[in-house]
């Protein structure tokens, strides 16, 4: 992608919030089940594929403040 192109999608990203990438924990011990929930939150329109997915590799528990695919601010 050349330079213009570059900038003026990044000034759009900074301009329109809903454009920004955003980060989602996953819980899947395996890359099946990994993959299913990165699907099942791009089909229900919660995520995009641009998105950042991130696999911790730790489980977490029932009572935990945060749940899995929650979505974060990657900008």
């Amino acid at each position: 992608m050349n330079g213009t192109i570059d900038t003026r999608l990044r000034r759009l990203e900074e301009a329109c919030p809903d454009r920004r990438m955003r980060m989602f924990v996953l819980d899947g011990a395996s890359d099946p089940e990994r993959q299913a929930e990165i699907g099942k939150l791009i089909a229900s329109g919660q995520a995009r594929g641009s998105d950042c997915f991130v696999c911790t590799g730790v489980p977490r528990s029932p009572g935990a403040p945060y749940s899995g695919g929650a979505a974060w601010d990657a900008s």
